[in-house]
């Protein structure tokens, strides 16, 4: 699972200020009565804006104990307000400068990063780090300063991805093909990522032929000019659906998801 929140998260469980009762035993049980082919191997701790180094390495020795490899990650949104999900390297983190693991120094530069008053800060500054824009550039030159390995995954579909700011500003289109031929982006976070091109495609290529229809019956000069202004803007859309989809199919990207767990109230379930 590459897209786990913990109660670190502001948006997260109840958001006690006890981050501590993160139940990581049930969810451990629980997967011990699971087939083995449904066991979750892998998870990634991304809680928004904030890592926690010391409450990462506390939490992947408990899941040590159900077999489950725990890595470290962080989701945080960018100038442009969509989210992306690192993956770092953890044997990177361990490495030592000056005596001190980098997964603290790591805290440190993230603090400094959002300007919380301290490593852990309290929900709701963790939560007005949210609505505010970073440049994600700024977060990358952190991590390469440090030379700590990392994947980066941007959301690609979801309510905060980054196609919806695409589709409105075609010269981000430039910027994120760069971010491919570098390996800045690794992946796509999608649950369908060939499916959303191609029914939007679809179903874009179907209301344009039920537009140019009904010119003929229209009478109105206002409403001809509304409407063909509209098919003018949906063949704009189907051609940068058409580019977004090819350029990133030659680039090879992957099509990684994860579960985008919260929890809830109620606990593990």
């Amino acid at each position: 699972d590459i897209h786990f929140h913990t109660n670190l998260s502001f948006d997260a469980y109840e958001n006690k200020k006890d981050y501590s009762d993160f139940d990581l035993d049930k969810l451990i049980e629980n997967e011990k009565n699971l087939p083995d082919e449904e066991k979750i191997k892998v998870i990634v701790k991304t809680d928004h804006n904030i890592f926690g180094y010391e409450q990462f390495n506390k939490m992947k020795s408990k899941l040590e104990t159900g077999d489950i490899v725990l890595l470290p990650g962080i989701e945080l949104n960018d100038e442009d307000r969509f989210h992306w999900i690192f993956v770092f390297d953890d044997k990177s983190l361990l490495e030592e400068v000056d005596g001190k693991e980098k997964g603290f120094i790591l805290d440190e530069k993230i603090q400094s990063y959002f300007n919380y008053t301290k490593i852990i800060p309290d929900v709701l500054e963790m939560k007005m780090a949210q609505g505010k824009k970073y440049p994600i550039e700024k977060f990358i030159s952190i991590l390469n300063q440090l030379e700590i390995s990392f994947l980066a995954i941007p959301h690609l579909n979801k309510s905060n991805g980054l196609y919806k700011v695409l589709k409105k500003n075609k010269d981000k289109l430039n910027i994120i093909n760069t971010y491919l031929s570098e390996n800045i982006i690794n992946g796509f976070e999608s649950k369908n990522y060939d499916d959303f091109f191609a029914e939007n495609i679809k179903q874009t290529q179907y209301n344009i032929q039920i537009l140019n229809e009904s010119l003929c019956d229209i009478e109105d000069v206002e409403e001809l000019e509304n409407v063909s202004k509209e098919i003018e803007n949906r063949v704009k859309h189907l051609d940068f659906m058409k580019e977004f989809s090819s350029t990133t199919h030659e680039q090879n990207v992957s099509s990684i998801y994860g579960s985008d767990f919260h929890g809830s109230k109620a606990g593990m379930d």
